[in-house]
Formats: C-alpha cells, structure tokens, sequence
C-alpha cells in the first residue's frame, strides 16, 4: 500500500447558492469538531487545547471569507467551481490506539 493516497472531496460548478451549502456544511462539522475537542478536553482533564482554539478561528474566518466570495459570484451572476481533495499520508509516530482496541471510523 502507497504511503500516500488521494481523495476527491468536492468536484463541481455549482450555482451560488449549492456552493454556499456546501461549503457551509463541510466547514461547520470541521468547526464543531474542533469545538467538541475543546470542551472534552476541558471538561475531562481541566486544560485547553491551544492548537483547536485557533485551528476554531482560523476555520471561522476562512468560512466567513468563502461565504463572501459566494455572495460576490452571486452579485455578479456567476456559478462557483469548488475542488477539494484530501491526503492521507502514513507519517511516522506513536500508535494512539490501545492495544485491542478497535477503530470506529463513522463511515458506514
């Protein structure tokens, strides 16, 4: 198996308001990850996660950013294209999962 692989997320014009879906959508569950990672964080151990507080603001201002561009293409009567792949790369590190302890990925 590759070290690396690619997926397509997003691949498509759509008219402004399919984007502004879209976009919304994908960037409010980042967002609300990044939020229940905080507050569990929090409320289990007593500490905050400086890395998911400004990953929070930068995902907030990036949304608010695309969003304004969605609106400026449907000022001017135009369709937005939207292209988003993810990476997955095997990098080297500590396992994070227990020994026995099985992956529940949510993707079924």
């Amino acid at each position: 198996m590759a070290d690396i692989k690619n997926f397509k997320l997003i691949d498509g014009t759509f008219a402004p308001e399919e984007a502004t879906e879209i976009l919304n959508q994908v960037f409010s569950e980042k967002i609300k990850f990044h939020m229940g990672l905080k507050f569990g964080l929090y409320e289990r151990l007593g500490i905050t996660s400086e890395f998911s507080s400004k990953r929070f603001e930068e995902l907030k201002q990036d949304k608010e950013e695309l969003l304004e561009l969605v609106r400026l293409a449907h000022l001017m009567g135009k369709k937005v294209r939207v292209n988003s792949d993810v990476y997955v790369e095997f990098v080297d590190g500590e396992p994070s999962l227990k020994e026995n302890e099985m992956l529940d990925t949510n993707l079924k």
